[in-house]
């Protein structure tokens, strides 16, 4: 995936492949949240119906099963955030200073399912329509 951050040419680059990032996160952190939901059922007494299918194998019925699964999808979000990180970096040309405001900030935590954030998704898609490009703090 960094491969497609380098090979961002234009601020439409950059705003689709972040697009499809955000896609490929929520989907994976819907999947960390379904597998809590399993390993928590699963310790009292079976998966829920509508869980994922686990690809790391081992029997549904093993709580262990579940919380490997919650943990490899937590994996993946951060992976999947870094590529973010770097798609930033390049959006603000490497100032240091940009970042460091930006870092401060607490983590957002897990993002699917949060209180406004088709709100917020919609607010950027209409700004980016109207304006041809997403806000930056270096204009």
């Amino acid at each position: 995936m960094i491969e497609l951050v380098r090979a961002c040419r234009s601020p439409q680059d950059s705003y689709e492949l972040q697009q499809d990032l955000l896609r490929r996160l929520l989907d994976v952190e819907e999947h960390r949240n379904a597998f809590s939901k399993a390993s928590s059922a699963c310790a009292v007494v079976r998966p829920q119906a509508g869980v994922p299918e686990p690809q790391s194998g081992p029997p549904l019925s093993d709580i262990e099963t579940w919380i490997l699964e919650r943990e490899l999808c937590e994996r993946v979000a951060r992976q999947f955030c870094s590529v973010g990180d770097a798609l930033a970096w390049r959006a603000f040309n490497h100032h240091r200073r940009y970042i460091l405001a930006l870092c401060r900030n607490a983590p957002p935590g897990i993002m699917a399912r949060k209180a406004g954030l088709k709100t917020e998704l919609e607010t950027v898609e209409s700004h980016w329509r109207d304006s041809g490009r997403s806000h930056s703090c270096t204009t």
